[in-house]
């Protein structure tokens, strides 16, 4: 968003679900990029039927409040979601004519043919009740406030939701499926489909003329949001390196006094064009790509080297007949196998890593770097989305896609008398094994976490 305009942005964040990390960090990352924040709330009324689960929950809030829960005087907001990437000024839709609507959305695609079948407004009791009106997308919408109370349109929403959301049927996507069933009685007023592209309803063909990107799950093929965000969005890994680059020095730091922005401030280059010179970089590389004398290929460029070794001796730090990747040095920190009912600095690492990447762990366990049931279910849901087995365990392959291939080192190879298939530290736990086949072990010499005092425990061995 910053990087796209030059207008002052004010961001706002509905309190309630907001972790106290985030809340912490966020001062220090709105002084650094020179943006306003403000957060909100608003307490649930006794009379509206209540939701239970919590992203309904949220996706509630996205709707229901927004005449309540944001100050009069202000005029315009825009929703965004997450896992949007913005590459126009939103200014323009803060200018935007609305023609009398108290918000605007963007219609679905309907270009790619593909997807024809899963389009459910197409058909059945949505093609009826719209009548030829569009079915809109939630990922992106703007808000005329003033009208928005003039017309008493909170009011009507709040309405029409307390009746439908009694039957569990209904409202199945409810941020969505609220304001385009309420459009005979609050108008949407449909934005141009550039507004928001998705690679799984409008094909390709537009792509180049996108104002924002939306990493919609795709109900076909179920790619995970990540492997499809690395293929779809040039820029993606020059965003995803920066916020990795943010969090990184604050964790070490705890603020970002030192850290100097690559995006998000004036005359800062643009993820966009940095990306673009990286590929033209890494295709000119590419080009020049040579099969070395074991029958491997290796390439290089300037940012990245990577070799495969597959004879029988090892080469660049890799080691015959292990993943690529895992790296065997001197000085490398072992990775422990990571279970349900663990604890510790390590468990903090796992729980730092799955924030980073967008999932939560729950305020009780990370408060005290516990393996607890939130944090077994946003691994298993972490996992699922990484296309990896939804284990709960915090094995080798899961550390790497959490913290990266080199940083997730497994084991010491140069020690004598160490193997590096299994090893224990020195509190009986059992480490990564380099094979990877250590998802389903399990150990009876586990220390253990005491929660009170934040330390290990050796095992006793007394009988």
């Amino acid at each position: 968003v910053l990087s796209n305009t030059r207008r002052p942005v004010k961001f706002w964040f509905i309190r309630n679900y907001l972790s106290p990390g985030f809340k912490h960090y966020l001062p220090h990352m709105a002084a650094l990029l020179k943006f306003e924040y403000e957060f909100v709330t608003y307490s649930w009324p006794k009379w509206l039927h209540a939701q239970t689960e919590k992203q309904r929950l949220i996706w509630a809030y996205k709707i229901l409040f927004m005449d309540v829960i944001f100050p009069l005087n202000l005029d315009r907001v825009i929703f965004i979601d997450a896992d949007q990437i913005v590459r126009a000024d939103l200014g323009e839709l803060m200018d935007m004519d609305l023609k009398g609507a108290p918000y605007a959305y963007t219609p679905f695609c309907s270009n790619n043919k593909e997807m024809d079948g899963y389009r459910f407004w197409s058909q059945g009791f949505w093609k009826d009740h719209l009548q030829g009106r569009p079915y809109h997308i939630s990922a992106l919408y703007v808000v005329d406030l003033k009208r928005f109370r003039q017309t008493a349109a909170g009011d009507r929403l709040r309405v029409i939701y307390d009746n439908l959301s009694k039957d569990p049927n209904s409202l199945a996507n409810l941020d969505q499926d609220l304001p385009n069933y309420a459009q005979h009685q609050v108008r949407i007023h449909s934005l141009p489909n550039e507004w928001l592209w998705c690679e799984s309803w409008c094909g390709n063909t537009t792509k180049l003329r996108a104002k924002t990107i939306d990493l919609c799950n795709n109900p076909m093929t179920k790619e995970p949001k990540l492997v499809g965000a690395r293929r779809i969005v040039v820029e993606w890994s020059s965003l995803d390196d920066e916020q990795r680059r943010l969090t990184d020095a604050w964790d070490k730091t705890g603020n970002l006094l030192d850290v100097k922005p690559r995006y998000g401030v004036l005359g800062a280059e643009t993820p966009q064009k940095l990306a673009s010179e990286k590929k033209k970089k890494e295709e000119k590389a590419a080009g020049g790509a040579d099969e070395d004398e074991d029958g491997g290929v290796s390439s290089s460029s300037s940012s990245t080297t990577t070799t495969t070794t597959t004879k029988g001796s090892s080469g660049n730090g890799t080691v015959p007949g292990k993943p690529l990747g895992f790296t065997y040095a001197s000085e490398t920190v072992l990775r422990p196998v990571l279970r349900p009912e663990d604890g510790g600095p390590d468990v903090r690492e796992m729980q730092a890593a799955l924030s980073r990447a967008g999932y939560s762990c729950g305020d009780d366990d990370m408060e005290y770097w516990f393996f607890g049931m939130q944090t077994e279910e946003t691994l298993k849901y972490y996992q699922s989305s990484a296309g990896l087995p939804e284990s709960g365990v915090c094995c080798a392959s899961t550390w790497i896609s959490l913290i990266g291939e080199e940083v997730a080192a497994v084991a010491r190879t140069d020690k004598p008398g160490v193997d590096p298939g299994g090893l224990d530290d020195e509190f009986g736990n059992d480490v990564c094994r380099a094979d990877g086949e250590d998802c389903n072990f399990e150990s009876e010499e586990r220390g253990v976490w005491l929660i009170g005092e934040q330390r290990w425990e050796k095992r006793s061995t007394d009988e």
